[in-house]
């Protein structure tokens, strides 16, 4: 019988660029800190620090949605910049390229 498989025997599939999606959604990006081989990944590296800045701007906005009125407003309109973010992430990192979150993203960096 012919193997049909296209990897050799004991040979990894890249997931490089599955983790780096995945680093978009939600607290995922921590996989891209702990899986092994990717963890050095400087793409995806790249991916999951973005990914942290995302998620922290989501918990500050979060709390910016106690205030009343105001701080609803920012809130929502915050919220709705980081899900903009958050598709722009997905699709460059399924394009096998690097991206950095505008203005915040230029200022933080955790991962070097």
């Amino acid at each position: 019988m012919e193997n049909t498989n296209n990897q050799s025997a004991g040979a990894r599939p890249d997931h490089s660029k599955l983790i780096a999606v995945l680093c978009y959604v939600g607290f995922f990006w921590v996989l891209g800190l702990t899986i092994e081989p990717e963890k050095n990944n400087p793409y995806v590296r790249n991916h999951a620090n973005n990914g942290i800045i995302i998620s922290i701007c989501y918990v500050v906005f979060g709390l910016v949605n106690i205030v009343p009125f105001l701080g609803q407003l920012v809130s929502v309109v915050g919220c709705l910049i980081l899900f903009v973010f958050t598709i722009i992430g997905i699709v460059k990192a399924c394009q096998n390229s690097t991206w950095t979150v505008p203005v915040i993203g230029e200022k933080l960096e955790f991962l070097r």
